[in-house]
C-alpha cells in the first residue's frame, strides 16, 4: 500500500513537470514569434525614418543600424537585407539563427 502511493505521487510529480516543460516551451515560442515581429516592425520604421531624413534607403543593415535605435540579439537572430535602389524599399527578413542551416 505504502509503494502505491509513493508511485501515484512520483506520477503526479512527473505529469506535472512534463505538463510544466511544454507550457515553457509553448510560452518560448510565442516570446520569439514577439520578438521577431518587434523586429521587424522597429526596422520598418526605421528605413521610412531613414529614407525621410536622407532621402535615400541604406544600403545595408549595418548602415540602417549604424543611424538608428534599432537593437537586437545578433546571437539569435539574422536580417536578411536586400537593397534594390536607393529609391526602392530594400527587402527585409527576420530569421531565427537555427533556421540558416
Amino acid at each position: 500500500m505504502k509503494t502505491r502511493k509513493i508511485n501515484i505521487s512520483l506520477l503526479v510529480i512527473l505529469t506535472t513537470l512534463t505538463a510544466g516543460f511544454r507550457y515553457s516551451r509553448i510560452v518560448s515560442v510565442k516570446n520569439r514569434s514577439a520578438q521577431k515581429e518587434y523586429i521587424v516592425n522597429a526596422i520598418d520604421d526605421a528605413l521610412i525614418t531613414y529614407y525621410a531624413i536622407y532621402g535615400v534607403y541604406p544600403a545595408s543593415v549595418d548602415e540602417l543600424l549604424k543611424h538608428t535605435e534599432v537593437s537586437y540579439d545578433k546571437t539569435y537572430w539574422y536580417i536578411e537585407y536586400e537593397a534594390f535602389a536607393q529609391n526602392q524599399k530594400p527587402y527585409v527578413r527576420v530569421l531565427e539563427q537555427g533556421d540558416l542551416k
